[in-house]
């Protein structure tokens, strides 16, 4: 029983990150979603991607790499409330699922994680003289809508992020307009 235990663990945990595998997000989301809905609060999908680290693992080798999701995962969990969920998306991209009031509080959610990425001490951190940012694209499940749906918008989002200059949040469109942002 504690071999399942164990094997279940590792299957919905990321071992480089220690942050929820992308199946693992998926088997907990819904009911993380359906929780929040029952407290009367919206949920935030933020959508994160570390920026230009295919430069750091190609200047600094792939264990820096590695040092550097390490500790951003690291950083994200201390900046999001215990109720949040965190997954490791892709190769350097994360998810995070933030029960909040409104499209207001999503927003300051992701400028928080934005700015605590920004503001690591990363030259101590990996050892290396680098710096290290990510871009956001943030929206709020709409109360039909599916995740799947959900994290397209926020990629959408990310992509305008990205495009714009990097280590910005950007907001899904669907939520600022239901908002009137």
């Amino acid at each position: 029983d504690r071999l399942r235990e164990e094997l279940n663990q590792r299957a919905s945990t990321d071992e480089l990150t220690g942050a929820l595998t992308r199946r693992a997000l998926r088997e907990t989301a819904t009911v993380h979603i359906e929780q929040s809905r029952r407290f009367r609060r919206e949920v935030a999908v933020l959508l994160l991607d570390m920026d230009h680290f295919k430069r750091i693992n190609d200047l600094h080798g792939h264990a820096t790499g590695d040092r550097v999701l390490r500790h951003a995962a690291t950083l994200l969990r201390q900046h999001l409330r215990p109720d949040s969920l965190l997954a490791r998306y892709g190769g350097e991209e994360f998810v995070a699922l933030a029960p909040v009031e409104d499209l207001r509080g999503a927003r300051l959610v992701a400028d928080r994680l934005r700015e605590a990425i920004e503001g690591a001490a990363w030259e101590q951190i990996v050892l290396a003289s680098i710096s290290a940012t990510v871009s956001v694209g943030v929206t709020l499940i709409a109360p039909d809508e599916s995740l799947d749906d959900a994290l397209r918008r926020a990629d959408e989002a990310l992509y305008r992020a990205k495009h714009e200059g990097r280590n910005q949040v950007q907001v899904g469109l669907r939520a600022a307009e239901s908002a009137g942002e």
